[in-house]
């Protein structure tokens, strides 16, 4: 009895329960397991919405009994999937939504007015820029309706001072200029440049042209005495004929013609040789011979060569390929021996595959017998990945085991964004472009900054941007007191 109670423990000691380790961190699964002699492996990662390191799965349901020392596999949470926002402040519309895009992001778009962000680049992102986000995650955009607009209103006919206020009530600035008017009175406005009712910038300058009444008017008597003088003049127009006298030389030629009448006995003797008719001979073996030595040596055997070709990937261009009689094959004098003679590889066309993901566009061509070499640069208008140019181009001719260049895209160069604040405009202007980046600025009055210096920039110094984006600084006008 004593006995059979020890067997009974060991039994017990053999096999476990397995407990249940999801949604513990790896260590705190670990742990457990090793308290009951069970073993913990890894057998994956993948994003999950839980935190990163716990347990999303194992591969013994929990409440299962197994043998100590079993090894219980897991997969753990990489945490959630996440993307990086991409920099599309002051890009078109269109490159940012392709950045967003490519980057698994949404987005919404607003349109405002701005008076320097240009109309169709978007003014601003609700997420900044290198920020993780979950995929999917929909960014806002406002997109630049460009500079707000108000309508020219017309003051054809008012006096001067008055179409001046009106001009300036809508926001817009006025540029006087007087002209003379037989009709207008005076002080009063003839025309305006833009015409009324055309929608300008707020801000933009309307040219009024204001009548300085009529043109003062000078009598002056010219007295201009015109003398004519009509020349006449008279051609004698003395017309010399010459009398062509011809003479004409009739050459009589005497044509003796001496006919000599050769008179020719040919005696024919016609013996016919039956033997001749009836002659065979063999047929030369020339397979692998060039085209010429193939002709000359079926000739030379008393055959005809009759040559035919052929486009052959492994006979060499020029050589025969086949005959139509075997070598060494009895045939009648004069008989004829075609022969098949190779033009070289046949030749294909080569595929279009520019715009093309890199992959298919490889396995375009390497399914149409030819190699591939593959160039990568960076591309401001081609999204990564995609193929920019070919060589040899799209329709070419082209041979089994040619090879066909491709140039694929990298996307837009990458460059940082160079911190420019508090320096001169000149200093500003040449330190963006040799960034590979475009300059715009604008002024604005400062009591802290110095006149011609930068109070700000837009990306800041630092930002991530794409060669030939724009940097758009602010300059300092001096103070406004």
């Amino acid at each position: 009895l004593v006995v059979s109670l020890g067997l009974e423990e060991v039994d017990k000691k053999e096999t476990v329960s397995v407990p249940n380790i999801t949604g513990l961190t790896l260590q705190e699964a670990k742990n457990k397991l090793e308290s009951i002699n069970l073993y913990l492996d890894v057998k994956s990662e993948k994003y999950a919405d839980k935190p990163a390191g716990t347990v999303i799965s194992q591969s013994v349901k929990s409440g299962s009994t197994v043998s100590q020392g079993t090894t219980i596999k897991v997969v753990v949470s990489k945490g959630k999937k996440t993307v990086v926002v991409p920099y599309v402040t002051y890009k078109t519309k269109s490159e940012a939504i392709r950045l967003l895009e490519n980057a698994d992001l949404k987005y919404a778009i607003k349109y405002d007015y701005h008076e320097s962000v240009a109309k169709g680049n978007v003014i601003s992102q609700s997420v900044a820029a290198e920020k993780s986000v979950a995929p999917g995650t929909t960014i806002d955009l406002v997109v630049s309706k460009g500079k707000k607009t108000v309508t020219v209103p017309n003051v054809v006919g008012s006096k001067s001072a008055d179409a001046k206020n009106k001009i300036e009530e809508k926001g817009l600035k006025v540029t006087v200029k007087e002209e003379t008017s037989d009709s207008v009175e005076k002080g009063k406005v003839i025309r305006q440049s833009p015409a009324a009712k055309k929608e300008v910038a707020n801000g933009a300058t309307v040219t009024i042209y204001v009548s300085k009444g009529k043109k003062a008017t000078t009598t002056t008597t010219a007295k201009t005495t015109a003398k004519t003088t009509t020349t006449t003049a008279k051609t004698t127009a003395k017309t010399t004929k010459t009398t062509a006298k011809t003479t004409t030389t009739t050459a009589k030629t005497t044509a003796k013609t001496t006919t000599t009448t050769a008179k020719t006995t040919a005696k024919t003797t016609a013996k016919t040789t039956t033997k001749t008719t009836n002659a065979t001979v063999k047929v030369p073996n020339v397979v692998g011979k060039t085209s010429s030595d193939a002709k000359k040596a079926i000739t030379a055997a008393g055959c005809k060569p009759v040559v035919v070709k052929a486009y052959s990937y492994t006979v060499p261009e020029g050589t025969v390929i086949k005959q139509s009689l075997e070598a060494n094959t009895s045939v009648k004098r004069g008989d004829t021996v075609t022969i098949t003679v190779s033009q070289g590889a046949e030749p294909m066309t080569v595929p279009d595959v520019v715009g093309e993901k890199a992959s298919d566009a490889e396995a375009m061509l390497r399914s149409s017998d030819l190699h591939v070499n593959i160039e990568r640069e960076y591309n401001d208008t081609v999204a990564s990945g995609r193929v920019i140019r070919q060589n040899p181009p799209a329709n070419s001719s082209a041979q089994e085991g040619d090879t066909v260049t491709i140039t694929v895209s990298k996307g837009r160069h990458p460059v940082k964004v160079p911190n420019v604040v508090g320096k001169s405009l000149s200093d500003a202007i040449n330190t963006i472009d040799a960034a590979g980046l475009k300059p715009n600025y604008k002024l604005e009055d400062s009591d802290t900054v110095p006149e011609d210096c930068v109070i700000r920039q837009y990306p800041t110094g630092g930002d991530s941007a794409y060669q030939n984006d724009t940097v758009t600084i602010v300059i300092s006008s001096g103070s406004s007191r």
